[in-house]
């Protein structure tokens, strides 16, 4: 019940984080090259679909050992959508940018920032995740989650309508 939508976004794609790297590893270019179904696993009138070929650079500065900015900006093109979506580049976009800063024993802060065709409609998320082994005694994985959502299109079968802005609480398994 307390679950407005689960979308489910099954991907297969090739990655190599380190195709090139300069100034003795503090800067490392990388790319992600594929395709990605999303759907909500529903069926008749709420059932949603969308089919994504995409490729995605990435930048990663580190600073010092554990210390890192990525900037990953995700560019796609439609594929296919079902005929209750034709229109979700519209909400959705074909770009999505991704800032991440974090250390690996610390605190993290990422961004996803997104702009749909139709100017008016943006989606911004903030996370800020912390280590749980951090917070509890004990050999826990996983991080604590603070997350801010703001925009349009989170979910895929609310693609065309903007959510209230959020602020959610909650655990994450990676960051």
């Amino acid at each position: 019940a307390p679950f407005l939508d689960s979308s489910y976004r099954p991907s297969l794609f090739w990655r190599d984080q380190r195709v090139e790297e300069w100034s003795g590893k503090s800067l490392a270019a990388g790319v992600e090259v594929g395709v990605e179904h999303e759907s909500n696993g529903k069926a008749d009138l709420d059932s949603r679909s969308v089919n994504i070929a995409y490729v995605k650079p990435r930048l990663d500065w580190s600073f010092g050992d554990a210390t890192h900015l990525v900037i990953e900006p995700k560019i796609w093109t439609y594929l296919s959508k079902s005929s209750k979506n034709p229109d979700i580049a519209e909400f959705r976009g074909y770009f999505n940018l991704r800032l991440n800063a974090y250390d690996e024993d610390g605190l993290g802060v990422s961004s996803d920032m997104r702009l749909g065709t139709n100017s008016k409609h943006a989606y911004l998320q903030v996370d800020m995740t912390y280590p749980l082994r951090k917070i509890l005694s004990g050999d826990f994985e996983g991080f604590l989650l603070v997350q801010y959502v703001n925009g349009w299109g989170e979910s895929i079968i609310g693609y065309d309508r903007k959510g209230p802005s959020q602020i959610r609480i909650g655990f994450a398994l990676i960051r």
